[in-house]
């Protein structure tokens, strides 16, 4: 029996998607990365912002 028009069967599907182990893995690791992705992000934007602030303050004395 195939599977809603993808040309698999639910048996084909399950063992290209993984266990329900495997799944949750792959899903931390992605959360992981994009949390990593957004604390760089963060932390340049912040390094940036302070280079321009010591620039204006010594442009001001």
């Amino acid at each position: 029996m195939l599977v809603g028009g993808t040309g698999e069967t639910p048996q084909e599907r399950k063992r290209r998607r993984g266990s329900a182990p495997a799944r949750g893995k792959r899903s931390l690791a992605r959360e992981l990365t994009a949390v990593l992705k957004v604390i760089h992000t963060n932390s340049f934007i912040q390094f940036v912002l302070s280079i321009l602030l010591k620039a204006f303050c010594c442009v001001l004395s």
